[in-house]
């Protein structure tokens, strides 16, 4: 099932606020399945290069906004916290170096649409 792009952000956030809701046992059990679907899914999309991209993954051109990527990431950070999941971490800091790698002088980076490389 593929996600609409704007539903990205809104999986973000809600990962991130993901267990401050949660009271019961049933609650966690539910709140952390949900933090591994919402992580998950960021996941797969993520480019082997570090990008986390808007939309399809699997077709191209990828459309990359950093600042909802971010969010994706301190999702990603959020999951490992509470799963100790080596592979969010590692999504995390993929990211990390994407981003470091694609900053302007000014600290700033842009928005990015095209073929990975590009």
């Amino acid at each position: 099932m593929i996600i609409p792009a704007i539903k990205i952000p809104i999986i973000c956030l809600a990962l991130l606020s993901l267990f401050s809701f949660s009271t019961s046992a049933f609650a966690a059990d539910s709140a952390q399945d949900a933090l591994v679907r919402f992580a998950d899914r960021i996941l797969s999309n993520q480019l082997p290069d570090g990008a986390i991209v808007m939309g399809d993954p699997t077709f191209p051109p990828f459309q990359v906004m950093p600042y909802f990527s971010n969010l994706a990431a301190f999702g990603l950070m959020r999951a490992y916290d509470i799963t100790y999941d080596p592979r969010y971490l590692n999504a995390a800091q993929a990211w990390a170096v994407w981003y470091i790698g694609h900053q302007n002088p000014d600290g700033t980076v842009y928005d990015y649409f095209g073929q990975v490389g590009q």
